[in-house]
């Protein structure tokens, strides 16, 4: 099991318990904030064991978010195969909901950079990967500053022909992660914890 921690959350790789939780998130029952997650919806049979079979396949994935105050669920956050194929890339998703201590007293758009900057110096500093990128719709403000307060670049602003929907693409190179500057508390070396 692949665990990183923040201040406030544990990232962790998947457990059948997650399922209930996991369903709620992507019912859009619960207020959320996250950018495009396709391809984790309910259409798919086993989303915990999609989800965790894509560690096993490709050694990296999507992980679970929890509150260290309680334990409980606030949602997922990582990375997928990127839509093009740019290279050395890999595409950046999120989700957080309003379940958990931590997510009821703090901003889920707060906690979901705290988690999108553990995986951009988790990725960066053990993958080898140029480009993360991510797609927010356009009028999503909560995830276009949740984006921006992770350290991602807004590039091009595209039409979704399937949906109709604008959508910013945002992106971090290595060279721009590496670069020194001011970094958040949320921005530090993440542990990695394998079990």
């Amino acid at each position: 099991m692949i665990c990183l921690a923040t201040p406030r959350l544990l990232l962790r790789t998947w457990r059948a318990e997650d399922r209930a939780d996991l369903d709620h998130l992507l019912s859009g029952a619960a207020s959320s904030v996250g950018n495009l997650v396709d391809g984790i919806d309910n259409e798919i049979t086993d989303p915990v064991g999609t989800l965790q079979r894509a560690w096993d396949d490709d050694g990296f994935g999507v992980f679970a978010l929890e509150s260290l105050d309680d334990g409980g669920f606030v949602g997922l956050a990582g990375l997928l195969p990127a839509e093009a194929n740019h290279g050395r890339s890999l595409d950046m998703v999120w989700r957080l909901g309003n379940g958990g201590a931590t997510a009821a007293e703090t901003p889920t758009d707060d906690l979901a950079a705290e988690a999108l900057m553990a995986v951009i110096d988790w990725a960066f500093g053990l993958l080898d990967v140029d480009l993360l990128a991510a797609s927010v719709s356009a009028d999503d403000a909560a995830s276009t500053a949740t984006a921006r307060a992770a350290g991602l670049s807004n590039g091009a602003r595209t039409l979704e022909a399937s949906t109709g929907t604008w959508v910013d693409r945002f992106s971090i190179t290595l060279e721009a992660w590496r670069e020194p500057g001011e970094r958040t508390t949320a921005q530090r070396e993440p542990g990695e914890v394998r079990s």
